[in-house]
């Protein structure tokens, strides 16, 4: 009495585009602010590695950003954000009713596009040897991306990363085409 659900609709991944391509679709929709103005409690996901040590507050900075922005009851709205010298130029809110995707999944893709796009891609780890291959993600990666990682092998704890995946050695270079192809992500090899 169970209905089989496909792979394909169970994934339901993007179109596979550039990094360019969707920053320019998001940056396309903000919404412009009349007059730039600071919001209070803004939090920009800036440049670097470590995920936690990226989130700042809008201070001087200038240009398009992810974001979290406060609300009277609740978790903050992610968001993106046009930013001049610390204050907002434009807003878009990154969620609608019914969409697909969470408003984090949005986020994190939107932030991996532009990593990749301003020259600093998001990185990944593979080790492999002849019976298994790991990829270690030190990046949030949206909910859909971890599917298809899943599916392709196994979540297992990971020590510095913040998810660790490991794969069969025959679907290994599936997982590595996925991860450049859709998340822009760069290679570091690692010895086993």
């Amino acid at each position: 009495g169970l209905l089989e659900i496909s792979a394909e609709a169970w994934l339901r991944l993007p179109r596979m585009e550039t990094s360019d391509a969707i920053v320019n679709s998001y940056r396309t929709r903000l919404v412009p602010v009349s007059a730039p103005v600071p919001i209070v409690g803004l939090k920009i996901l800036g440049p670097g590695r470590h995920y936690r040590q990226r989130w700042t507050d809008a201070n001087e900075l200038s240009g398009f950003f992810v974001a979290r922005r406060p609300q009277a009851f609740g978790h903050p709205i992610w968001c993106a954000v046009m930013i001049e010298n610390g204050c907002v130029s434009g807003l878009l809110d990154l969620h609608a009713p019914g969409a697909r995707w969470r408003p984090c999944d949005i986020a994190w893709y939107l932030q991996l596009a532009l990593d990749a796009t301003r020259g600093h891609p998001q990185r990944y780890w593979f080790t492999s040897d002849m019976v298994s291959s790991t990829v270690d993600i030190f990046s949030p990666i949206p909910g859909w991306a971890e599917r298809r990682l899943a599916l392709a092998g196994s979540r297992v704890p990971g020590s510095s990363s913040l998810a660790r995946f490991a794969l069969p050695p025959a679907r290994a270079s599936e997982a590595r085409r996925f991860l450049q192809d859709y998340l822009w992500l760069h290679e570091d090899q690692v010895q086993a």
